[in-house]
């Protein structure tokens, strides 16, 4: 594997574990070091990806939120208005 694939997949497995530790624990309670062992990686790969526990709260937060606006413009019809869109996104999320 090169580096770069295996930097990737290092970066994508702490952001894995954070989701899991911080549904689990809640931010506050989520330490780097839970992190680092629920990814198999040292802490220095952790500050390597991600200057701080925040920073890599918000590059989930980023991530969720790119996802929701590329479900709300593939459910966007054209001349939709977006409560309408959000609406059938809602439906669908139900379902």
């Amino acid at each position: 594997m090169s580096p770069q694939a295996r930097a990737v997949e290092t970066r994508a497995r702490l952001l894995q574990a954070a989701a899991s530790c911080f549904a689990r624990d809640g931010y506050q309670a989520a330490s780097v070091a839970q992190i680092c062992s629920a990814a198999d990686v040292s802490k220095g790969a952790f500050y390597h990806h991600f200057p701080s526990k925040q920073a890599l709260f918000l590059a989930l937060l980023h991530g969720w939120l790119q996802g929701l606006d590329q479900q709300l413009t593939a459910s966007r019809l054209p001349g939709q208005t977006v409560p309408t869109a959000l609406r059938a996104m809602a439906r669908s999320a139900r379902s």
